[in-house]
């Protein structure tokens, strides 16, 4: 059997010490005592020391002192969480130079803090793919000294590409691109353009037709910093077939026919086409022409009292800088400009016909320049 007795002197207070929570007007049991006490006299709470928390007197609902009831009694102490400083930093990557002016605050105890990067012109933060951080705020009683984001900065980039315009295997540019710096690049390294066998280096554009007047005709070509930033960029280095000279020799021709001339036809890239005439033994230069194949034939009806010693047709591919000569041989195969009769009745004083007269045929020819055909007629003439 338990008997019991009702107490009527003593009863039970207690002390409870809340913390402040996440946010505002929340609060959070900490620690709470619990003790027997006599009804009828007056108590009193002490303030706790919590370590990011500063005793709060003028919280709602503080009591820190009051009579035990029968009823008992709940004393009730409220701690409010400091503030700390925190500190934004924006920084240059792997330096310590400053690129903005940092973002300075406060923050409350062990809760939440979360930074956000700055756009800074001409450079884009790394390493934060959505370019914030959280931390929580710690207790620091120097300016910010363990609440602290570093966001950390990479300069842009421009790169500038060095393109070959031309036919293939004209020609190479080194390098082909190259990235600068764009605020902090004074110089570009640039590039230089070198022609392959055959073709010449024209010039350097920025538009990719290579028309108009070239931004430089020399090979080595170093953009310049177009204002305060550097920006993408393509230049291109234009090349074309070179050019070359082409000489026809002509040996064989004797001194008694004074006026005896050669005809070639010679033809080449791009429709090219071109009668040239040798007089006597001689040679004659087309120059500037473009590298390529070439052919030349010589016009043997022009010049039928000589016999060619080789092929009439022949073909050559020039070269730049190259010795590009085609040589033509002739023997004189025919002594006289009239036929045999005619000549013998000439030489022996003969006619026929009234008046007198001799028949002679003599070739002529018909020539226009830049036209293969010639046209060959016999012309009468009338001798007395």
């Amino acid at each position: 059997v338990f008997v019991y007795t009702v107490n009527v002197t003593q009863a039970y207070y207690k002390i409870t010490h809340y913390t402040e929570g996440m946010s505002d007007d929340t609060w959070t049991e900490y620690a709470s005592s619990q003790a027997l006490g006599d009804i009828g006299k007056e108590y009193t709470a002490e303030a706790m020391t919590i370590a990011g928390f500063s005793y709060n007197k003028d919280a709602a609902n503080t009591m820190t002192s009051g009579l035990l009831t029968k009823d008992g009694l709940e004393l009730k102490l409220y701690y409010e969480r400091n503030e700390y400083p925190y500190e934004v930093r924006y920084l240059k990557e792997n330096t310590v130079d400053k690129l903005a002016e940092p973002t300075k605050g406060f923050g409350k105890y062990d809760t939440p803090f979360t930074g956000t990067a700055k756009t800074i012109e001409n450079y884009t933060v790394v390493g934060e793919s959505t370019k914030t951080r959280t931390i929580l705020i710690e207790k620091s009683n120097t300016e910010a000294e363990l609440n602290v984001i570093t966001f950390y900065y990479a300069e842009n980039e421009a790169t500038i590409n060095y393109v070959v315009v031309g036919p293939d295997g004209c020609g190479t540019v080194t390098p082909e691109s190259e990235t600068v710096k764009v605020a902090s690049a004074t110089n570009a390294v640039g590039a230089t353009a070198t022609a392959n066998t055959n073709y010449r280096f024209v010039g350097w554009y920025d538009k990719p037709e290579c028309t108009g007047d070239a931004l430089s005709t020399v090979a080595y070509f170093k953009p310049s910093k177009p204002g305060d930033v550097w920006k993408d960029k393509t230049y291109y280095a234009k090349f074309e077939l070179d050019v070359a000279d082409l000489t026809i020799t002509k040996r064989g021709w004797e001194s008694i026919d004074e006026n005896q001339s050669f005809l070639f036809t010679v033809t080449g890239p791009n429709d090219f086409t071109l009668d040239v005439v040798i007089h006597g033994n001689g040679s004659v230069t087309i120059k500037d022409l473009l590298v390529g194949i070439y052919t030349i034939t010589e016009k043997i009806n022009w010049s039928w009292r000589y016999h060619p010693l080789w092929d009439t047709t022949k073909s050559i591919t020039l070269t730049a800088g190259g010795s590009n000569i085609v040589e033509y041989g002739n023997s004189r195969s025919k002594l006289y400009w009239l036929d045999g009769s005619a000549w013998r009745d000439f030489h022996n004083g003969k006619s026929t016909g009234s008046p007198s007269t001799a028949v002679i045929s003599i070739a002529f020819a018909d020539v226009i320049l830049r036209d293969d055909e010639l046209e060959q007629d016999n012309l009468e003439v009338q001798v007395a």
